[in-house]
């Protein structure tokens, strides 16, 4: 059976970063969104042309103290190292939160340092996580 893959190499490099199931982005290595895919935006309840020249900063999506780090990952970036994975919470446009696990890679695009970042969503494991946790000490308790 053939497969039927997009004749320019271009198309299916598109196809791979909007339909992957974590969130990509490119930022510049002051945290200024060039580029995001759909599941960037549906992590973020942002549209792409909201996010683009806007930095995550402006954009609140991380709580005050969570910035610091953030910050300290752009600077390994600056420095040609990779990060993560890490863990954040996103505060989304609608004012709800959820957990992130991030991974940031430095790369060059043209002859600029850009960061490509992957960010997935693991509020449900976190949730679980917990839900065991608490279940484990009632167990603990009793017995």
């Amino acid at each position: 059976m053939k497969r039927e893959i997009p004749s320019k190499p271009e198309e299916y490099l598109q196809i791979i970063f909007e339909k992957a199931p974590d969130a990509i982005y490119v930022t510049d290595l002051r945290g200024i969104f060039v580029d995001g895919n759909e599941t960037a935006e549906k992590l973020t309840d942002y549209q792409r042309h909201e996010l683009i020249g806007r930095s995550f900063l402006k954009l609140k999506l991380l709580p005050t103290n969570q910035i610091p780090k953030a910050a300290a990952l752009l600077t390994k970036n600056a420095i040609g190292k990779g990060t993560g994975p890490d863990e954040f919470t996103l505060d989304k446009k609608d004012g709800s939160q959820i957990q992130v696990e991030i991974r940031t890679y430095p790369v060059k695009i043209g002859k600029k340092a850009h960061v490509l970042g992957i960010a997935r969503d693991i509020t449900e494991r976190k949730q679980t996580e917990q839900t065991l946790k608490v279940s484990e000490e009632k167990f603990s308790r009793a017995f």
